[in-house]
């Protein structure tokens, strides 16, 4: 009997499914012959449908309307799921047409569209055998669908359906949870997705052909937003889900491989490079990579994606910048404006286009009481076709309905875009078009609007309030005034107020930020606003270190992680003003937290760069920085350059006669000297340093020694010894509050209590 289903809904449909539910219901399609399996197929349709829902499981696809391209029907169909489950009969392989030949070996065959539909769009393919049939080989299948072969294949036997349905289903539902896993490591929109219906469809079908995809196009043109709703629906063909990596705040191209490793949840690995370790990571995954905002990284954004490519044959890449990345394999597409109403259309039509559309929708959430009518519609399809279709100019533009009516809008962008030479009107270039609606922005801002926006533009990577406060606050706003102005930006759509974590940050996209670097220079400001942005990093640097070391460290530890880019900004600036001393006092601060962290390399150059330039630095400055750089070449098993780096820092503390950091510097040779398994030599260095931090009164670095001389007697057999120094060095750790130190010296505990048995 013949089972009639209809066919999943297309991608635009399926995904008005509620997130929710899309992250945690894979839609499964069932790809079968009815002449082979056609009652088997129908009792597993029964079981899935009861589990996931009607509206979850399709099979088959006979309505394709007349005269349609039915390859593209049901690479569409499949598209709209995230499982397909090919079932395979005793005759499924061999099944033949009227004519005697072999059905899969008919590139029109619709069992075989469908697999290698699924195949291609990375799909989870789960064959599944009734019957007693076997899995057929490589060799007997065409190459279009070859891989089905290698594809891990589920057995319904009629002995035991109940229980092969059930492991069936628990395997479709762990795909699920993994879905939803997957889907939150993209960042959450702020507001809604409008239009692009044909652009979605578009790049899904590149990434379905290419391994990299690069969407290109002017500032503001809405590539990042994009790519985030592509990878949302896309994300479930990717086994270990989707990853993005935003690049606009990495001025250092070097650092290119530590930010994607970063994203990743990896760190530096001892004597391994980071661009090794990325690849060893991402080459058996099957992964979706977006890199967003490379066009000022492009060589090493290109440089860095060839190699993963080439070593990971199941990693994608989704790239957004204002230029191709020009390797091979590359699919470039140019993400256009947003489509424009024709001069003179009439209003019934307008809401069809996506620049009004997302006209109206902003405009509506500026003033609720905006409605697009036959009356308002002709005008926000000319302010549309005058922006070009430019999502981020016609959000600036929609916000400012607060203050202006639309007549006033369209009247001042029609002023603004007056050429200076004859007074004629052009079309004007995209990026021109969206400087001058920035330009048009920032003049309908007050005064003191527009010197917090362009102060903004310093910060790398966003703000919070208290550093907004520090560093863009003097005569001109003061700081109670800051809230209130960033308040009126926010509403402006100029400043976007990310309140997903502790506290709120403030940060500008990119484009504007690029715009309010080029005010602030023409004001003269650029010079004074930098200084108070070093000087205010650099002292969160020092607040953080001593509380690295107690109850707090973790929540400091995660400011620092979100502050990073505004520190890097903050070293950078002082070695571009040779501010030397602030260079190797940074240094110096930041140490422990690129330990913690793992971001060694880093943290060396940093270090280096500092000496290097810093020859003529107080000597206490040099011997602190030294002996970070030590013990950071420690964590990368450098022991030649910790030993080396560790004797210098310990021979500039005995010149000036710093008893602290003598012990600090015997302490970090000590370290070394274990890793040398030099125990005699270690013992020596130690034993001094637990007298002369008592003397200091420094217990954290107390209990440091106490740990590696217990360290030290462990190694050596003298088991009573070691557990009594741990203990103590966990005694102190427990007093500080320092949890990273309470951990390692219970592993350590619990190392000795197991060799004595």
């Amino acid at each position: 009997m013949k089972r009639e289903r209809t066919m999943p809904e297309s991608p635009v449909r399926a995904a008005q499914v509620s997130q929710d539910a899309a992250s945690q219901i894979p839609r499964v399609f069932i790809s079968y012959r009815r002449d082979d399996s056609a009652g088997d197929t129908g009792r597993l349709y029964d079981t899935l449908s009861a589990r996931f829902g009607r509206e979850s499981v399709f099979m088959d696809i006979d309505a394709i309307p007349a005269g349609a391209d039915f390859a593209e029907a049901i690479r569409e169909a499949v598209s709209a799921c995230q499982v397909c489950i090919p079932v395979i009969g005793k005759n499924w392989l061999g099944s033949a047409d009227m004519a005697g030949h072999r059905r899969l070996d008919d590139d029109r065959d619709l069992v075989r569209l469908e697999i290698q539909a699924a195949l291609e769009r990375n799909l989870r393919v789960i064959p599944v055998l009734v019957q007693g049939a076997t899995m057929p080989s490589a060799e007997q299948l065409p190459d279009a669908i070859g891989r089905l072969a290698v594809r891990n294949a589920f057995e319904l036997s009629y002995g035991r359906w109940h229980y092969d349905a059930a492991q069936l289903i628990a395997t479709i539902e762990e795909l699920g949870a993994q879905l939803g896993k997957d889907v939150s490591k993209l960042p959450e929109p702020l507001t809604s997705f409008v239009g692009r219906r044909k652009e979605i469809k578009a790049v899904e079908h590149a990434l379905a052909n290419a391994r990299l995809v690069t969407l290109t196009g002017a500032g503001g043109i809405g590539k990042t937003r994009l790519a985030i709703e592509v990878a949302r629906r896309v994300a479930s063909r990717y086994q270990d889900g989707v990853r993005m990596v935003e690049l606009g705040s990495l001025a250092d191209a070097d650092l290119l491989p530590h930010s994607v490793a970063f994203a990743m949840g990896l760190a530096d690995r001892a004597g391994h490079p980071i661009t090794k370790t990325l690849t060893d990571y991402v080459r058996p995954r099957q992964l979706l990579l977006i890199l967003d905002n490379c066009e000022h990284l492009v060589d090493a954004t290109a440089r860095l994606a060839d190699s993963l490519l080439r070593a990971a044959p199941e990693l994608h890449l989704l790239a957004t910048s204002r230029e191709a990345l020009q390797i091979d394999g590359e699919t470039a597409w140019r993400v256009p404006s947003l489509a424009v109403p024709e001069p003179g259309s009439v209003s019934e039509g307008l809401s069809d286009y996506g620049s009004v559309a997302l006209f109206a929708e902003r405009a509506q959430a500026a003033v609720a009481s905006f409605h697009l009518s036959p009356q308002t519609a002709p005008t926000v399809a000319q302010i549309c076709l005058r922006l070009d279709g430019i999502p981020l100019a016609i959000e600036l533009a929609a916000a400012r309905l607060k203050v202006l009516s639309l007549d006033q809008i369209l009247f001042r962008l029609d002023n603004c875009f007056r050429l200076l030479t004859g007074g004629s009107r052009t079309a004007l270039p995209r990026q021109q078009t969206l400087q001058a609606t920035i330009d048009w922005s920032y003049e309908l801002l007050s005064e003191p609007e527009r010197v917090l926006l362009r102060r903004l533009a310093i910060f790398s990577g966003g703000a919070s309030l208290d550093a907004t406060e520090a560093v863009c606050a003097d005569a001109l706003i003061s700081p109670p005034d800051v809230l209130d102005l960033l308040s009126g930006l926010v509403s402006k759509s100029l400043v976007l107020a990310d309140t997903g974590g502790v506290e709120t940050r403030f940060r500008l996209l990119e484009t504007v930020r690029q715009y309010g670097q080029e005010r602030l220079a023409e004001a003269g400001e650029l010079s004074q606003v930098e200084k108070r942005h070093r000087t205010w990093f650099a002292q969160l640097a020092e607040r953080a270190e001593p509380a690295l070391r107690g109850p707090e460290q973790r929540g400091w530890s995660r400011l620092l992680e979100v502050e990073h880019d505004n520190l890097r900004a903050a070293f950078d600036g002082h070695m571009r003003y040779r501010e030397l001393e602030a260079c190797l006092q940074m240094a110096g601060a930041m140490g422990w937290f690129w330990h913690m962290t793992g971001r060694l390399s880093e943290g060396r150059e940093a270090i280096e760069r500092a000496l290097v330039e810093g020859a003529g630095v107080p000597a206490t400055l040099r011997a602190r920085a030294l002996c970070w750089d030590a013990f950071i070449a420690g964590d990368q098993d450098n022991s030649t350059d910790a030993r080396r780096l560790a004797e210098q820092s310990l021979a500039l503390y005995r010149e000036i006669g710093d008893q602290w950091g003598i012990a600090f510097a015997m302490q970090t040779l000590a370290r070394t000297a274990i890793t040398q398994d030099d125990f005699r030599r270690a013992e020596q260095l130690l034993e001094p340093t637990l007298s002369m931090f008592r003397q200091t009164n420094d217990k954290w670095a107390l209990s440091r020694s106490l740990l590696l001389l217990g360290l030290r007697a462990s190694v050596m057999g003298d088991y009573g010894r070691a557990a009594a120094l741990e203990e103590e060095a966990l005694a102190l750790s427990r007093q500080l509050g320092d949890t990273w130190h309470i951990a390692w010296t219970l592993s350590t505990l619990g190392q000795v209590h197991l060799w004595q048995g």
